[in-house]
């Protein structure tokens, strides 16, 4: 890739998500060519353990996971323009050195999708370290069996795990709970009878 390529994303913020295609992998490490916010395309380089699956917290193998031509969405977490590489990650990032802050998410609806990550599985429920939509804040929430998808549930853990990426939806903010209430599913009416069970 060239200096300038590179140079599109010189500013991009490592929050943000951009679109790529990979264009070789090995077990290590995969080549993605990645479009920046004007559209212009460089060359990056995500690393194995910058790679996020969907069900598993590492990934022994790229290629058991990533082939030639797929497309997904990737962060810029580095440039060395010295040497034109760029290192993406497909991890998201929780903010870092902060308490949980559940007076951040009061006035969320309940249908803004939130990112968050698998802390750990309890019985009948998934634990989740969810982020505000300006990833300033986080705090704990819990999503029931019931809320994780449509159908019967019967263990949690065959549905999500430790270190899995997922959106949620708030259902409820209990100032008397430590967790918020979320819901993987999309809104609807009958929302309110989970809270309130």
């Amino acid at each position: 890739p060239s200096g300038e390529d590179l140079g599109a994303f010189a500013d991009v913020s490592q929050d943000d998500w951009h679109d790529g295609v990979v264009d070789e992998v090995s077990k290590d490490g995969a080549f993605i060519t990645v479009t920046s916010p004007d559209g212009a395309h460089a060359q990056g380089v995500l690393l194995k353990e910058d790679f996020q699956p969907v069900r598993h917290y590492w990934a022994k193998d790229l290629k058991d996971y990533l082939s030639a031509g797929e497309q997904l969405r990737v962060r810029v977490v580095a440039i060395d323009e010295a040497n034109e590489v760029m290192t993406l990650s497909t991890r998201s990032i929780l903010p870092q050195n902060k308490k949980p802050n559940r007076a951040a998410f009061a006035e969320i609806y309940t249908d803004e999708w939130l990112t968050g990550i698998v802390d750990h599985v309890v019985f009948g429920a998934a634990i989740v370290k969810v982020m505000s939509p300006d990833r300033a804040n986080w705090a704990w929430g819990s999503v029931r069996a019931r809320q994780i998808r449509d159908g019967v549930v019967e263990a949690v853990e065959d549905e999500v795990q430790e270190g899995e990426c997922v959106k949620v939806r708030l259902l409820s903010v209990d100032p008397s709970s430590e967790y918020l209430m979320l819901s993987m599913k999309p809104e609807r009416e009958d929302d309110q009878q989970d809270v309130d069970e």
